[in-house]
């Protein structure tokens, strides 16, 4: 159900605007409305006030990223919110013990990342049996120390007279060289053409005086140490999960500050009032009035219903059981002003779909059952929580169509379970799912047909409510009626629910041609005779769309196929190796295992992508826009508290 929603302007005192503020935060029921017009700049006061909040901010996120807190909710009043100033001095106790822990821990990890990429450099020069620090020139002789291939370095003793300068060879695992080479200061030069032979040099700022095979045992040694220091810290700082609470509530204490600082410059002031303005929920308005004139008895409260020129926030609340399908509607966007709200009938129509492309009882009942016990162990919050919620009822869906389908995990469910199979998509009912596919979408479609006429009719468009909307009805009610025995006539359907419906076949065309001649007729009703005859022709193409929109629902029976089909290869590949023994039975059980989470992965995400685009395209086409903008109360974009009140549900 789609909230009415009553537009507010306070008027009081400018001294006592902050204390007002809070009160709509604390509320939960109020957003607030910004006009370009009201932006006024902080006051030196507040500006650096502001800046003192994100300096402290950035402060306790420093904090925060270093413990690796989770981002599990908080559940406060707004009052709480506040108050978490009064343990000032403790949080300060806290921030500096866990920042000197964050640069101690910095400093070793620095050290050890530099351990890391000395050793990893000195890899390459591990056999060289020389200390680094007796590879240095000096003024009367240098030393070049590197490595190159075998046959470079042969090509370079053929290129270059050797004999005013001496090397050493020390062959390396991948059949590389180290060479050593030294002489005369004069003779520098012509040693170091090998550079021209691909030659890499042993980097001359290294002076340890360990050959590189012990400079990086000794490195590796030093790490160890580090590592068991950084574990002792750790170990020693170990924050209680009151602390982590504690400065997860000061971070947005101090998000919260900076957002009512910001307010205050963007609100309407004079020298001596202030005007807030913005929206609550209809049902609250007394209570409202009763909050704020507790806080300021002052302030002038007015309430107003919105105007035909007004673009109220959408709230919307539901059952539930239907509250976790506005996630699926969000997506698309929040319920317009003229929009009747669509999940009651998402709900229906997701839920079916969902267990039609999933269809097996036991991938059901584990998705089900998984989705459960994280929905009452980790208690996730918001949009997180009806996407879970959404999934559970979705294994319940596909758990029904299983006992249809007959199936568990690709497997007949045993005879005192269901002793027959009521549709099998894989054998001979593979032409009545399909046609069981294409139909429920002639149903969608048709309730998207309704809503749009009832819609209409409530917002007194009354010629395009009788004139377009109730033709596409009319027609769809017809093809809802004949589109069974429409459909045997086409395809073999040999089922008596089929032949139920060959009485309905001749008066269902009959009314489907009316339906669809008032579409033509009526289409371009408004416009001159050019446009009329324009429109005719369009409400006549309509058709083509229609037939395509209908055809989209085929996918319920590709995407349910599919996943029957791998469910089946997984059990026949199983039963295959088990064939072979014991050894067989494991490795069989094996592929059957990941067969099946592939399985259930795929059909998961099919069912959840293939479902919302029918929502979308072919049921929201008819009747809803989702232009609207969602409900935002003030103090509801903090990070990890969340305000109790009911609107924040």
């Amino acid at each position: 159900m789609i909230e009415k929603m009553k537009k507010v302007s306070l008027v009081g005192e400018r001294a006592n605007l902050k204390k007002v503020i809070d009160t709509l935060k604390a509320s939960g029921n109020f957003q607030i409305t910004f006009y370009k017009s009201s932006t006024n700049p902080l006051s030196p006061a507040d500006a650096s006030l502001k800046n003192q909040y994100n300096a402290e901010l950035n402060r306790v996120n420093s904090v925060l990223n270093f413990l690796q807190v989770n981002n599990k909710p908080l559940r406060l009043t707004y009052q709480a919110l506040k108050n978490v100033v009064k343990k000032q001095k403790q949080i300060e106790t806290l921030l500096a013990k866990y920042e000197k822990a964050k640069i101690d821990s910095t400093d070793l990890q620095t050290q050890i990342n530099l351990n890391r990429t000395t050793m990893d450099s000195l890899q390459q020069f591990s056999a060289l049996p020389i200390p680094a620090n007796l590879l240095k020139s000096t003024k009367n002789a240098f030393v070049l120390a590197g490595l190159i291939t075998a046959n470079d370095f042969t090509r370079f003793t053929n290129d270059i007279d050797t004999k005013n300068f001496l090397y050493e060879t020390y062959p390396t695992a991948n059949k590389n060289l180290l060479v050593v080479m030294t002489g005369d200061a004069d003779n520098h030069p012509i040693a170091e053409t090998i550079l021209d032979y691909n030659f890499i040099p042993f980097p001359g700022y290294y002076s340890f005086p360990r050959t590189p095979a012990a400079q990086i045992d000794y490195l590796n040694q030093q790490n160890q140490n580090l590592q068991a220091e950084l574990a002792k810290i750790a170990n020693k700082h170990q924050p209680t999960a009151e602390q982590i609470d504690l400065l997860k509530t000061y971070y947005d204490y101090l998000l919260n500050e900076i957002d009512t600082l910001e307010i205050l410059a963007a609100t309407i002031q004079t020298k001596y009032c202030f005007v807030v303005n913005g929206w609550i929920p209809a049902r609250k308005a007394d209570e409202f009035t009763q909050l704020i004139h507790k806080t300021d008895k002052n302030v002038a409260v007015t309430l107003n219903d919105a105007t035909s020129t007004d673009t109220p926030p959408a709230l919307v609340h539901n059952t539930p059981l239907v509250a976790p399908y506005n996630a699926i509607t969000m997506m698309y966007g929040a319920p317009g002003r003229n929009d009747i709200d669509p999940n009651p009938f998402v709900a229906i129509f997701y839920f079916l779909f969902f267990g039609s492309m999933f269809g097996d009882l036991g991938y059901g009942l584990l998705l089900s059952v998984i989705t459960a016990i994280i929905l009452l162990v980790r208690k996730p919050q918001g949009g997180t929580r009806q996407l879970i919620a959404l999934f559970c009822m979705g294994g319940i869906s596909a758990a029904l169509w299983g006992l249809l389908f007959n199936s568990c995990f690709g497997l007949n469910l045993p005879t005192f379970i269901m002793n027959r199979t009521i549709i099998d998509p894989l054998g001979n009912d593979a032409t009545f799912f399909f046609a069981l596919s294409l139909y429920l979408g002639v149903i969608q479609i048709t309730v998207g047909n309704l809503l749009n006429l009832i819609n209409q009719l409530r917002l007194k468009q009354w010629a395009t409510g009788f004139g377009k909307a109730l033709p596409n009805l009319v027609m769809f009610i017809g093809l809802c009626l004949a589109f069974p025995a429409l459909m045997q006539k086409i395809i073999p359907l040999n089922y008596a629910i089929v032949d139920w419906f060959q009485q309905l076949m001749f008066p269902g065309l009959i009314i489907a041609i009316v339906g669809f001649a008032g579409v033509v007729l009526f289409n371009g009703i408004g416009h001159r005779f050019g446009g009329y005859i324009i429109g005719m022709f369009s409400g006549a193409y309509k058709l083509v769309n229609y037939f395509s929109d209908i055809l989209s629902y085929a996918r319920l029976f590709g995407v349910g196929l599919v996943g029957c089909v791998i469910a089946y290869v997984a059990n026949f590949l199983c039963g295959m190796f088990a064939s072979a023994g014991f050894i067989g039975i494991i490795f069989g059980g094996i592929v059957a295992v990941l067969f099946h989470a592939l399985n259930i992965a795929l059909s998961l995400l099919s069912a959840y992508i293939h479902n919302a685009r029918l929502q979308f395209v072919e049921f929201f086409g008819k009747f809803y826009e989702g232009s609207g903008t969602p409900f935002v109360p003030m103090a509801s974009k903090l990070r990890y508290a969340r305000i109790q009140n009911d609107t924040r549900k």
